[in-house]
């Protein structure tokens, strides 16, 4: 399914222009806020002006996406996509969470890594000190499985054994995700705990904590 783009130029202009010297200048930052995002299924954009559909292909490709342009009649599509997880580190806070909303608009996932305690985020927490694993018949479920739990920060291994695929996983130390919602924070809090992680679910708006142990 489609989505209308809604930015105005001139804040498409802005945020290209943060985009563009942030890549270069907080990759080297320890600590700088770092986003994480993924599209899996094709999504395209419409426009009614050439430059705004190629400032919209040219931001999703340096943001690493699989992106590609089309045109009929007077419209422009830009159709984009990102498979893996891919990640980008900003100068401060409040550009990461300005970046965070278009990436929704988008219709990205979008997971906040290592955020700080204070803020509008809901928190989870996670740590799986003993590795375990999980087997597929297919490798591009494994490969999946293993790329998301890479993002997570958790240490990965792959194998192949009789036609099955087994992805190996562990994470011995706390590590912390935020979103921008609930729903997505307890999505991701389930799916964690289904993998056998040790979760803490920090419900910020209500200051109030959610403790779930495998």
């Amino acid at each position: 399914m489609s989505t209308r783009n809604i930015m105005t130029r001139s804040l498409q202009m802005v945020l290209c222009t943060l985009l563009l010297s942030n890549l270069g200048v907080a990759a080297d930052a320890a600590d700088a806020p770092l986003l994480s995002f993924r599209l899996s299924k094709q999504k395209s954009a419409h426009f009614d002006d050439a430059t705004a559909a190629k400032r919209h292909y040219d931001t999703l490709r340096k943001l690493g996406c699989q992106v590609k342009q089309a045109s009929h009649g007077d419209h422009y599509d830009v159709v984009y996509s990102a498979p893996t997880w891919q990640k980008v580190k900003f100068k401060s806070f409040s550009e990461a969470d300005q970046w965070a909303h278009w990436l929704a608009r988008s219709g990205f996932e979008i997971v906040h890594i290592q955020p700080p305690t204070s803020g509008h985020l809901e928190l989870v927490s996670y740590r799986l000190p003993r590795a375990s694993a999980t087997h597929h018949d297919s490798s591009s479920k494994a490969n999946d499985q293993a790329d998301t739990f890479r993002m997570l920060g958790c240490e990965v291994k792959l194998a192949k054994h009789a036609g099955h695929h087994d992805v190996s996983f562990r994470c011995d130390k706390w590590r912390t995700v935020g979103f921008e919602s609930h729903e997505a924070a307890h999505r991701w809090q389930e799916w964690l705990d289904s993998a056998g992680f040790e979760t803490k679910h920090e419900h910020t708006k209500k200051a109030q904590k959610a403790t779930s142990r495998r």
